[in-house]
């Protein structure tokens, strides 16, 4: 059995942006070992239960991506990587000013369609065979074809 378990941190301030460094002493009064055995955390880091939390939880609600500063004009646009998810997102700003969010990818091979960071386009190309989609993620058109309507 081991006895009361300590934590120090330190600091020499006590402003708001250092307050995370002040000096503090915490100690667990009980029996650590017997904590442990309550508190299965094992389970919690299994690859299984990740992929199943990532579609059962992560999947089906909102995510903070982005921010409406980060696209603040018609035709800007931001593209971004999102681990949970394991996909890259473009949320842009159309023409129309609505703000939408679509997969970083031509549907005809999966190719990126923008590399990672924000700029303007009226327009997404693909570089692989040239498909072209809208800034609101309709396809524009593709490869030896006339525009979509």
């Amino acid at each position: 059995m081991s006895g009361p378990k300590t934590r120090r941190c330190q600091s020499r301030s006590t402003d708001r942006r250092e307050a995370m460094t002040e000096r503090t002493t915490t100690t667990f009064v009980g029996d650590l070992d017997g904590l442990q055995s309550r508190v299965n955390i094992l389970g919690r880091v299994q690859l299984e239960f990740h992929r199943q939390e990532v579609e059962k939880v992560f999947r089906r609600g909102w995510l903070l991506i982005a921010n409406v500063a980060d696209i603040p004009e018609p035709n800007t646009y931001l593209a971004r990587q999102v681990p949970t998810l394991n996909t890259c997102l473009i949320i842009a700003r159309g023409e129309d000013g609505e703000i939408r969010a679509f997969h970083n990818m031509c549907r005809h091979r999966a190719n990126q369609l923008v590399p990672e960071g924000t700029g303007r386009a009226k327009k997404f190309v693909c570089g692989f065979h040239g498909w072209s989609y809208h800034n609101d993620g309709r396809l524009r058109c593709h490869h030896r074809s006339q525009p979509v309507q």
